[in-house]
């Protein structure tokens, strides 16, 4: 049984068994009066929130018409709840907002409740103006004292700006009070491009009976707490509970391992769950037991807002958690440090309960060293030295680096990886992670920080690295974050960005930036300067990126031909693809013009980078082509250009080559836009970008990034000009990762024995020194155990002489892995798992001495059978 607030329209009563018709005529003022008429109408009684005066038709109510009150709430939910935008009748200038859906977070008998509600502002004016969200209870359990709007309580509102330039739109609402169902939001008069503005009213009550409690929503445009026609009205039922909570759950929300050297500890969310595992609250009656155990120190507690309290010896004991530590969503925060290397367990329950819930901690000794990431001018991917800065505190995103202080991300993105960078193999170095009272990655608004323990792999895996980390060894942690988009406060003028920062060799911000179609890149293909012959065509494509390098989707641009030969008044209209692409056809109509070029200019952009210009000739031709490599024939493809060692360090395609062909006029210039064609080898592949087909560019130089994964030498064919070259280059195994050792078919006593080095992809990789043995036999010309390096192909070959175990092994040094793991016999995914010892028994090998003795007596075993014949001959023939 429950109690109701609401009262009818004067002209609108209910007789016995007439809810239908009271439900329909609700529904007609709904649509705005359509086919009667009120001297006031809403489903509300006319003083609500004002004075009782009408105390005893509302008890009237109460107890005669229940089930009709529960038909005219769906009803009227029908009626009214479609959120509508109109102006209001008192505003000052002309404004259209909305009020979305309400939401409560769980509701607990005796614990305050909080129902958030959301506001969306657009407005055309240039002063200020208000929007008014009113709250009103209108039923309860039986015995609540929660039934009217002074039981309510405002909370403090939250802001947050989308969309537009944003500039200085602000909302900002009415401070904190109590006994008021009402909140007032008074937004900034400014440009319609600084908004729209979403904002939250919040609201709370602390239910005081178990049941459902329901709300009406009011978009006030009068600002009276009170609905009155022409005001639009939701509903939101809240059902509360007594004593829910059976379980609980943690987590860490940044996964790591923590530190034992200093730092800041690990963080882990706890929560009561109920018997379904779902996020519940705690009431009055319970407390969230956690068991901490010797060796690990609970050393603070944080309730999601304010300063996190600090405690002091909570180790090989049991600490309780009371419900007013957890905050308004049903969750704490626990800091835990170890001085002692090695895993923990921690176990939570709720008192009474014995549902127990446990999470391992561990930590490491992170006394590794962090150095600055920096990288050479003249390497690939930073030809000037501008691209990575000379000394950055870490690498941000993939192959992204940082200024030395700062890095910014999209604020659309959720998940953000930072490499550091050690002079050491192998080390374990901390990072530091910050959320900066956002809540962004803890959920957390104190601003939470958290030291993990991060491995560098080896140096060696990242020789070829040219974004930063060459010649360095690396390790890299995923953080795990909200979308950092813009933040407004109700004081603050302008918005700002999320972030949060992380702390290298020193602290350094990772702030969310919108994505900019006008202020990215642009990439054409096949080059921004050709050569085609009169009369004939090519096909451009243009691909536009945002500031993030994302490409931009669904964008309208232009393309023309404006200047030169061919000459277009009107721009072509175009729309990117799904890859960010426009393609664009030029044909030439106009085959013995005079006027050698045109240029074709893509709008809506990049404002440089934008054209490309075409050189019409009589014929694509060139006098001269020298390639890299340079060996052209086969005969000195021994000595073919050494392309260094395949990369075994993440992907293939991380050591990529850059091999060229340049032409020339009769003079020795490079020729501009001519198009090189490349014949690729097989087991080669050419790197993103690259296609077969390349334009040489201002001094005719056409260029082509390859990799393989197949050491070997292979040939590489241009053609181009009227010319053809064919030019060889070599790989050479990556690093070593998997040593073998294989024998062959023993003769007598003598096997042949293959040592192999091999790489990820099972090339041979040469000079890597291997302590070889034997514990039977001998090596013919080695010792019985000694250092051998391998041969050009990765190989050692020995010939054992006798019985015994041939092992050959390495050192975990050696055994380099890909993807930075240092760990001989751990295996990244998609490579063998890192083999340093291996070995081959030999058991069949039979000595020369004792095969020619066997003979022997074999031979005389055959005399002497072939003699007692003989005598049995004889003796037959005398009888």
């Amino acid at each position: 049984m429950s109690t109701s607030r609401f009262k009818f329209p004067r002209r609108v009563r209910i007789h016995g068994g007439e809810c239908g018709a009271v439900a329909r005529a609700l529904h007609h003022e709904a649509q705005e009066d359509a086919l009667m008429t009120y001297e006031w109408a809403f489903l509300s009684q006319a003083d609500l929130g004002k004075a009782p005066g009408s105390t005893i038709e509302r008890k009237q109510m109460s107890t005669k018409t229940t089930l009709k009150r529960i038909a005219l709430v769906a009803v009227s939910a029908l009626g009214f709840g479609l959120m509508s935008s109109v102006a209001p009748a008192s505003a000052a200038n002309p404004t259209t907002w909305s009020v979305g859906t309400a939401t409560a977070n769980v509701a607990v008998v005796g614990q305050l409740s909080t129902i958030s509600v959301p506001v969306t502002i657009t407005t055309t004016a240039g002063s200020d103006d208000t929007a008014t969200v009113s709250l009103v209870p209108q039923s309860w359990p039986t015995g609540s004292a929660v039934d009217a709007a002074a039981d309510m309580n405002r909370g403090t509102g939250t802001g947050i700006a989308a969309g537009g330039s944003f500039g200085s739109a602000t909302g900002s609402w009415n401070a904190a009070a109590t006994g008021t169902g009402s909140a007032t939001l008074t937004m900034s008069g400014v440009a319609v491009a600084d908004y729209p503005l979403s904002a939250t009213a919040r609201f709370t009550f602390t239910p005081d009976v178990a049941g459902s409690y329901t709300f009406a929503v009011i978009k006030d445009l009068d600002s009276d707490g009170v609905a009155d026609s022409g005001e639009s009205i939701s509903y939101l039922t809240v059902t509360a509970v007594t004593s829910p909570a059976t379980g609980v759950a943690m987590s860490q929300q940044l996964a790591g391992n923590g530190t034992i050297s200093g730092g800041s500890g690990l963080w882990v969310r706890i929560n009561a769950t109920d018997a379904a595992a779902a996020l519940t609250r705690l009431d009055s009656s319970k407390l969230v037991v956690v068991t901490v155990p010797s060796g690990l120190t609970l050393a603070g507690i944080n309730s999601g807002s304010g300063s996190t309290t600090s405690l002091s010896g909570v180790t090989n004991t049991t600490y309780g958690i009371a419900a007013s530590s957890f905050n308004s969503s049903g969750y704490a925060w626990l800091n835990f440090t170890s001085a002692t290397a090695g895993s923990y367990t921690v176990s939570a329950n709720v008192s009474g309960q014995t549902a127990v819930s446990t999470l391992a901690l561990v930590y490491e000794s992170a006394a590794g060293t962090i150095s600055t990431c920096s990288a050479s001018a003249g390497t690939a991917g930073n030809p000037d030295g501008s691209n990575v800065p000379a000394a950055s505190l870490a690498l941000v995103g993939s192959g992204n680096v940082t200024a030395t202080t700062d890095a910014v991300i999209s604020s659309a993105q959720t998940s953000t990886s930072v490499t550091v960078c050690s002079g050491t193999d192998s080390a374990v170095v901390p990072v530091t992670i910050t959320d900066n009272a956002q809540g962004s990655i803890f959920g957390s608004t104190t601003g939470l920080a958290q030291t993990v323990a991060v491995t560098v792999g080896l140096a060696a895996s990242n020789a070829a690295a040219v974004n930063g980390s060459a010649g360095k060894a690396t390790g890299s942690v995923t953080i795990p974050h909200g979308a950092l988009g813009r933040t407004i406060s109700n004081t603050t003028a302008t918005g700002t960005y999320r972030s949060f920062q992380v702390t290298t060799t020193a602290a350094f911000t990772i702030t969310g930036a919108a994505a900019s179609a006008t202020s990215g890149s642009m990439k054409i293909t096949p080059a921004t300067a050709v050569r085609v012959v009169n009369g004939g065509s090519i096909t451009l494509t243009a691909e536009y990126d945002n500031n993030f390098g994302a490409p931009v989707v669904g964008r309208a641009v232009t393309a023309q031909i404006t200047a030169g030969r061919n000459l277009q008044a009107t721009a072509t209209n175009l729309i990117t693809d799904a890859d960010g692409k426009v393609s664009f056809t030029v044909t030439d109509a106009a085959p013995t013009s005079t006027t050698a070029t045109s240029t074709v200019t893509f709008g809506n952009g990049a404002a440089t980078g934008n054209t490309v210009t075409i050189t019409w000739v009589a014929a694509l031709s060139a006098t001269t082509m020298t390639t890299s490599p340079s060996a052209t024939t086969a005969a000195t493809a021994v000595q073919a250009l050494d392309l260094g060692a395949i990369s075994t360090s993440g992907t293939a395609s991380s050591g990529r080559d850059t091999i060229s062909a340049t032409v020339t006029d009769a003079n020795g210039v490079g020729i501009a836009g001519m198009p090189v064609t490349l014949t690729l080898p097989a087991d080669v592949s050419l790197y993103t970008g690259s296609t077969l087909i390349a334009y040489t560019d201002s001094t005719g130089v056409a260029s082509w990034s390859v990799f393989t994964t197949k050491a070997g030498t292979y040939a590489f064919t241009f053609t181009g000009g009227g010319l053809t070259k064919t030019s060889y280059g070599k790989w050479t195994g990556g690093s070593a990762r998997v040593v073998s050792v294989t024998a062959g078919t023993t003769v007598g006593d003598i096997t042949p024995i293959t040592i192999k080095a091999a790489d990820a992809y099972g090339n041979g990789v040469g000079t890597t020194a291997l302590t070889v043995s034997t514990d039977g036999g001998y090596f013919q010309g080695a010792a019985l155990s000694s250092t051998i390096n391998t041969d050009v192909n990765g190989e050692i070959r020995l010939i054992l002489v006798g019985n015994g175990t041939v092992t050959a092994t390495g050192t975990a040094t050696q055994m380099y892995s890909a993807a930075g793991i240092s760990t001989g016999t751990t295996a990244a995914t998609g490579f063998p798992a890192g083999v340093a010892t291996a070995s081959a028994t030999v058991s069949g090998a039979v000595s020369a001495a004792s095969t020619s003795a066997d003979a022997a007596a074999d031979a005389a075993a055959e005399a002497i059978d072939a003699a007692n014949a003989a005598t049995d001959a004889a003796n037959l023939a005398a009888e």
